[in-house]
């Protein structure tokens, strides 16, 4: 793609209420859950040094690592939403049914990784 068709496809998706709110509402999403988490789990690593990372109902927990890994799922999704939102908006202007479906996607994602990130929460408390 040229400039131009770039800077013109951009433009049109900005334009685009399903685009524009859907990209608006995962974002606000990850920032709202980014905020849960860092808020109930800091003190908790900080404290300790580890994160339980997974919970398996038969076994029970079977991930246990040191902080760093704190970070990695919120920099895995916000990593998955900057690819899909600069892949749907790149994508636009030749199919806006593809493009749309990306973004709803990005936020089904979004969403799923909010409802587990809740959990994970309630895990380490």
């Amino acid at each position: 793609m040229k400039r131009a068709e770039i800077f013109f496809s951009v433009k049109q998706a900005i334009h685009d209420p399903f685009v524009r709110w859907a990209t608006v509402g995962s974002f606000f999403l990850y920032l709202v859950t980014i905020i849960y988490f860092i808020w109930s789990l800091l003190p908790i690593v900080r404290e300790s040094g580890l994160i339980v990372l997974h919970y398996n109902t038969y076994l029970g927990i079977d991930a246990v690592r040191p902080w760093p890994w704190f970070l990695l799922f919120p920099a895995v999704t916000l990593g998955i939403i900057i690819f899909d939102t600069i892949a749907s908006i790149l994508l636009f202007q030749k199919d806006r049914t593809a493009s749309r479906s990306i973004i709803a996607l990005e936020f089904v994602t979004v969403l799923l990784w909010s409802v587990g990130m809740y959990f994970l929460v309630r895990i380490n408390l």
